[in-house]
């Protein structure tokens, strides 16, 4: 993926505005991109379903159920468990808008989305201006200095900061 970001990226620079070999060349790029992304997509939600404890549900621990409820629950699980047929009916219900209910807050997923975007937004945009800054300012400092001990401290507070999300 970050092999295609890059040829992006570099697509990009060098594009001229009026050349349709560059737009085409363009197309090309995004559409494999996105492809590429889905496929991800895809196969990591096929992983995910096809694991060892997938289909087993936390109410199922419940002592309180009787042997009816538990049969049920179970039952449910059962359905989906077809996954062509499964992936499907869930892109037919995505293109009409339905993204289905949540498993833990038992309420439409699209409600929850829309709940929660704007704390979600927020979020992402402190945490990008955060790192765009510290990033920068460790840019700075390193340039600035031109002393090969600040080039390795910050090298290695960036090696630092990318692995442990400081």
């Amino acid at each position: 993926m970050f092999l295609l970001l890059s040829d992006l990226t570099h697509l990009l620079e060098t594009t001229l505005p009026g050349d349709k070999s560059s737009v085409r060349k363009l197309g090309k790029h995004v559409a494999r991109f996105l492809m590429v992304l889905g496929l991800g997509g895809f196969l990591s939600a096929t992983l995910v379903r096809v694991a060892p404890e997938f289909g087993v549900d936390e109410e199922e621990l419940d002592s309180r159920l009787n042997q009816e409820s538990m049969q049920a629950l179970r039952q449910t699980q059962a359905e989906t468990g077809n996954l062509p047929e499964f992936y499907a009916h869930y892109l037919f219900r995505v293109l009409h808008g339905d993204l289905g209910a949540s498993q833990i807050f038992h309420q439409p997923v699209r409600q929850l989305l829309a709940e929660r975007f704007p704390e979600t937004l927020e979020s992402v945009g402190l945490g990008l201006a955060l790192g765009w800054t510290s990033g920068l300012a460790l840019a700075m400092v390193t340039v600035m200095s031109r002393s090969l001990f600040v080039d390795l401290v910050a090298l290695l507070v960036s090696i630092l900061r990318q692995s442990r999300r400081l």
